[in-house]
């Protein structure tokens, strides 16, 4: 068995002895190529005068010849075929060369910008938390799901004579036009899946469509499926423009967004019943136990805030909520205690002034009356003094009470989540998995939340009947 220097060698030389008579002078070579999530060798073929190389990842069929799954001719008879069936439209240079026209090509992808790290260093990108926006020319597409492209490099950009802003505004305004958006009920979604697997089964249209809707599991929390209308790389969906926006309008509530896979992604409305962590913990499961390392996305899950109109990690929400709701509730503890302090000033300088009023001496009328001004004045103004000190915190108490639950609300309600994801391809198990575990997420939280609202109800009495004791 060789080795796999001696298995590219061997492939360079011999793989022109079993493909047709045009591909006798083809120029053949064999160079790293760079994907997302991805770096592999590929053996490349381009027929003589044409201007398409059709590319062969090596590493994948040498480890079936090297797990003894293909012998050598196997193997190379294997890869004429892919050659032969592979996208034979051909790429006009002058469209590639001219930005003008190149950039009707243009689309937009996502990807993870840790796990892409060196690829990210060569070619022109955005960061969005820890994903990055990348920007593709479209060669071609099919009705099958298949999407040629080239990714646009530092040196296509240079090239272009532009700048990477302009580049970047272009891909996003074609990118709606070349691989429009789909946004699916995941209900949907997977009775489509069960249907499917009946129907293979032989059993009638009808029948199936009957068991495709029983064996759907009761959902409560509404969840979509974002991706584009070929379902491949379509997670960069979230960043066409006013997507968000659209999906959130729709929904009536801010969006909680879940990397499925880097072909789609999971929309759900922000109700105020699932937490970060909750979230997070469901899509690092289900991408442990499902998701290829190459279709990975990410470990998080984020957030869309339709009023600051602002994409950020789910966590990074939260943190901000709490911060402004701390914000506000020291405003308005600030607005309460100000009232108390001007009543406990005010009303001894008036007495000071009542006390110094002097009648003439010698009037016995004067000296009745100047004993009652200091006998009982004091003692009135101490009564009205002690009453503003006893009633005014209770105000106070009161009114904080009433700006403080208003605030908070959004963390008191934000108690429970989680999530699942869809993916094309997806086996239906996978959906059913995260399903369940969604379902049992909600009713523990919902468990949390009614006991959170008893606790609220008593805290609320006892506030109350103190501040009428």
């Amino acid at each position: 068995m060789m080795n796999y220097d001696e298995f590219k060698e061997s492939v360079s030389e011999q793989i022109r002895d079993v493909l047709p008579e045009k591909y006798r002078d083809a120029d053949v070579e064999i160079r790293p190529v760079d994907k997302i999530n991805k770096r592999y060798e590929a053996l490349f073929v381009k027929p003589f005068g044409e201007n398409q190389s059709v590319a062969v990842n090596l590493e994948e069929l040498y480890e079936q010849y090297a797990a003894g799954i293909m012998d050598f001719e196997d193997t190379l008879s294997a890869m004429s075929a892919m050659i032969q069936d592979g996208p034979q439209v051909a790429i006009d240079l002058e469209e590639v060369r001219n930005y003008e026209m190149a950039k009707e090509r243009l689309f937009i992808r996502v990807c993870g910008a840790e796990q892409n790290e060196e690829l990210l260093k060569n070619i022109p990108h955005r960061n969005e938390e820890d994903l990055a926006v990348t920007y593709h020319l479209l060669i071609n597409k099919s009705g099958d799901g298949t999407v040629g492209s080239v990714i646009i490099t530092n040196e296509h950009l240079k090239a272009f004579g532009i700048s990477e802003e302009q580049l970047h505004q272009d891909a996003l305004e074609n990118s709606p036009k070349i691989l429009p958006p789909t946004l699916m009920p995941m209900q949907d979604i997977m009775e489509n899946i069960y249907l499917e697997e009946m129907l293979g089964f032989g059993m009638p249209e009808e029948m199936a469509q009957m068991m495709a809707k029983t064996m759907m599991p009761e959902v409560e929390v509404p969840m979509y499926v974002l991706t584009n209308e070929q379902k491949v790389n379509g997670a960069g969906v979230i960043f066409y423009p006013e997507m968000m926006d659209k999906i959130g309008d729709t929904l009536g509530h801010d969006l909680i967004i879940l990397p499925s896979s880097t072909h789609e992604v999971i929309i759900l409305p922000d109700e105020g019943n699932m937490t970060a962590l909750e979230t997070q913990e469901m899509v690092t499961e289900v991408n442990s136990e499902w998701v290829r390392p190459e279709e990975l996305l990410s470990d998080g899950a984020y957030h869309y805030d339709r009023e600051a109109h602002a994409f950020e990690k789910f966590s990074s929400y939260e943190a901000r909520m709490e911060e402004k709701e701390a914000a506000l509730n020291m405003e308005a503890t600030q607005e309460a205690e100000k009232p108390l302090d001007g009543v406990i000033s005010e009303e001894p300088v008036r007495m000071e002034k009542e006390e110094g009023q002097i009648a003439p001496e010698g009037s016995e009328h004067f000296e009745k009356q100047a004993e009652q001004t200091v006998s009982e004045e004091p003692a009135q103004s101490e009564k009205q003094v002690n009453q503003a000190v006893s009633e005014k915190p209770a105000h106070s108490e009161m009114q904080a009470e009433r700006t403080a639950p208003a605030e908070s609300i959004h963390t008191e309600k934000r108690v429970q989540k989680q999530a699942v994801r869809s993916g094309k391809g997806t086996p239906s198990p996978k959906r059913e998995s995260v399903l369940k575990k969604l379902e049992a997420k909600k009713a523990a939280a919902k468990e949390r939340e009614s006991g959170k609202s008893k606790e609220r109800t008593r805290s609320t009495h006892q506030r109350d009947d103190a501040a009428i004791a």
